[in-house]
């Protein structure tokens, strides 16, 4: 994915809304909207991820966006995207939605409306011939309505990096009934943090307890190292090869693919 999106976006106070839409293979025709679910970033720093329940190509799709962390004050986003038009390689929607924010200072921006207008352009076509939108680093800017219908300031913001776990470091063999080693994971990307770290089997031996090891990193680190999360015990006059993968989700709920983090269990 190329940053080759321009996005104006319509959004209320405290809050980050981003949504996206693409439009047909035919010029003029009714524009249909791709998956636009991601996690967004305001001009502050406010963090807030959204997720399309339609998968994209359909004409009309319906849209939520929750704020992470408690600087968005429990903001919630509900609307319905929808196609306006093309030209060219280029295109626009629109979303028109109600925004709730109870822990708002000010009662009269605890709820209100939005309309979220997108420019796009089109990367190109996918491998079945069919156009696909591109978004990765769009910026967009918006206004919003309070409860009483008087409309707020405008603010910027643009789609975080994806989050992805590079590499990992481990032993790759430990000692049965000995020290515990620590799992190492460098990660990439703008996660948002508390990011919950999980170190779990893809497959177990028979006979063998295979256990899944958790651990919660509140501080931005990398890597996000795990201490003792490396071990084995038991009673065995083999090596044994523990066939394990680590993912990392962040607190939007956006989750990394799985990287394979595997060791063998070696005798004393």
């Amino acid at each position: 994915m190329r940053p080759d999106a321009a996005v104006r976006v319509v959004v209320g106070p405290a809050i980050v809304v981003l949504w996206a839409a693409a439009a047909s293979g035919v010029a003029q025709a009714s524009a249909i909207v791709p998956d636009v679910s991601g996690t967004w970033v305001d001009d502050k720093g406010r963090v807030l991820v959204c997720r399309q329940l339609q998968e994209g190509g359909s004409a009309v799709a319906e849209v939520v966006c929750r704020s992470a962390g408690d600087a968005g004050a429990g903001m919630a986003i509900t609307g319905r995207l929808r196609g306006l038009d093309e030209r060219g390689d280029e295109g626009t929607a629109v979303l028109d939605g109600a925004y709730s924010q109870p822990g708002a200072p000010n009662p009269a921006h605890r709820r209100g409306r939005v309309r979220l207008v997108f420019e796009y352009k089109w990367a190109g076509l996918d491998a079945t011939g069919t156009r696909a939108p591109d978004y990765v680093g769009r910026t967009w800017s918006g206004e919003w309505w309070d409860a009483e219908g008087r409309s707020g300031g405008a603010w910027s913001g643009r789609r975080r990096a994806a989050f992805s776990i590079t590499a990992v470091s481990l032993p790759s063999q430990v000692t049965m009934n000995g020290p515990r080693a620590a799992l190492r994971v460098s990660w990439d990307g703008e996660p948002a943090f508390p990011v919950e770290l999980v170190y779990a089997p893809d497959s177990c031996q028979p006979g063998l307890n295979c256990v899944t090891a958790r651990a919660r990193f509140t501080t931005n680190t990398n890597p996000l190292v795990f201490d003792g999360a490396v071990w084995c015990a038991g009673r065995m006059t083999s090596g044994i090869y523990f066939d394990y993968s680590v993912r990392l989700t962040d607190a939007g709920g956006v989750t990394t693919a799985p990287k394979k983090a595997t060791f063998t269990c070696s005798p004393r």
